[in-house]
């Protein structure tokens, strides 16, 4: 696996939100701290799982996504001013993908035979940098992009549960956050509509300070 690539962007990153900190220092609201934690539906991770097992369709091999938990999601964030926050998000995916091949019985009938199970568990950890549509009230609106790395640990198993495949690999990509709301004061709840590797949709709680 080559991290040095992904690693040397989300330096470049890290730098340039420090620098964005330095630069952006007005007015700061009350509570400037934030942490929340979520979970999404629909990322790029697993519609590009969902995408590369139906291409097995040409083949006498199907597969399909037997279980999806993520992306959880856990981000900090410091408001600069009213305007501007800054911060990092992580988040854990994992799916699980059926392989079954693709057979006729004596009778004509077409059959699946479970074959082997994939596993892919996505990890990532991404610089954030998000701007708010309205000074601080009960009823927040804001936007934001992330770009960080993202780690992929493929496991394949056969049927007899043999390990036949494991692979981990790494690459640079981020989550576009084209409108988020957040409901409360100290506490309270949010939802958020993206593309990326966060999902379409995400959803959770968060707690100012």
């Amino acid at each position: 696996m080559d991290l040095n690539k992904p690693l040397f962007l989300l330096f470049c990153g890290i730098l340039m939100l420090y620098s964005t900190q330095t630069g952006l220092a007005q007015e700061v609201p009350e509570r400037n701290h934030l942490v929340q934690v979520g979970y999404g539906a629909l990322s790029l991770q697993e519609i590009g799982v969902r995408i590369g097992n139906s291409s097995t369709l040409f083949f006498p091999v199907r597969k399909r996504v037997k279980q999806v938990v993520g992306p959880v999601q856990v981000s900090y964030s410091k408001a600069l001013n009213t305007k501007w926050s800054i911060g990092a998000i992580a988040s854990y995916t994992l799916i699980r993908s059926i392989r079954e091949d693709i057979e006729e019985n004596q009778s004509g009938e077409t059959q699946f035979i479970k074959s082997g199970e994939d596993q892919s568990r996505f990890y990532t950890f991404m610089p954030t940098i998000q701007i708010n549509w309205n000074k601080p009230a009960l009823v927040q609106v804001y936007s934001g992009v992330s770009l960080g790395v993202l780690i992929v640990d493929y496991k394949g198993w056969g049927n007899l549960g043999e390990e036949t495949r494991h692979t981990t690999k790494a690459a640079f990509l981020g989550h576009l956050n084209l409108l988020g709301i957040r409901i409360g004061k100290r506490v309270g709840g949010y939802v958020e509509g993206g593309i990326g590797t966060h999902g379409l949709a995400t959803g959770g709680l968060y707690y100012s300070f």
